[in-house]
């Protein structure tokens, strides 16, 4: 369900602000319920890191409406939940209800984010993909840094069987690719490759996906 949100939502231009992207705003906090599905990415490094008996401090990288953030909340973390999009702060807080003293809200573009240091957490889900293509490696790199050892990355990749792969404004990677990327310190605990085809809110579409979650040493 959220990768189809995040589609009809990217063909209105969701990171800038039009009229468009504000009906679409409003659209997609209509559609996130409390019951809605978190990501198995996010969820298996909580569950990782409660087999540890751990949480601390996660970063929630183009939180949207900030649905993962408030579950993340609810699990005992503190959370700094960051969107290039300020309207996304106002659901953020609609969705927190009690749990909103531990989150944080901040306005950022990927690239211009600073991280804290020794983050336990960066959770990014359907995010990194919409990365400017010429700021991705920057942007990983920051991601990586900040990781205190032993934290753990959950996100999502676009593949390049995905059909939109011709567009240059994205980030497609091969699995190779995202291996080379954590070659280094890091470890890969969850993969999972979806290369199927699906639809969106505006139509059908071949989607190629990596989930994963990344532990560093």
């Amino acid at each position: 369900m959220r990768k189809l949100i995040f589609a009809v939502l990217l063909s209105c231009s969701f990171f800038s602000l039009t009229s468009c992207q504000e009906k679409s705003w409003d659209a997609y906090f209509k559609t996130i319920t409390s019951e809605t599905e978190i990501n198995r990415t996010v969820e298996e490094a909580v569950k990782r890191f409660n087999n540890e008996e751990s949480t601390g401090l996660a970063v929630d990288f183009g939180c949207g409406a900030g649905h993962e953030s408030v579950y993340l909340a609810q699990q005992g973390w503190t959370v700094i939940a960051v969107d290039r999009e300020a309207h996304a702060e106002e659901y953020v807080r609609k969705l927190a209800g009690k749990h909103a003293s531990q989150i944080q809200f901040v306005e950022s573009s990927y690239e211009d984010y600073v991280f804290p240091e020794s983050v336990q957490l960066i959770n990014a889900s359907y995010a990194l993909p919409y990365c400017p293509p010429e700021k991705f490696h920057e942007v990983m790199e920051n991601i990586k840094a900040a990781l205190a050892p032993g934290g753990r990355f959950a996100g999502h990749f676009f593949g390049p069987n995905d059909s939109w792969s011709s567009e240059t404004n994205k980030v497609f990677l091969s699995r190779a690719q995202i291996e080379k990327i954590f070659k280094d310190g890091f470890e890969i605990e969850y993969y999972l490759e979806e290369d199927e085809e699906g639809e969106t809110m505006s139509g059908s579409k071949h989607w190629h996906l990596h989930h994963l979650v990344v532990r560093k040493d």
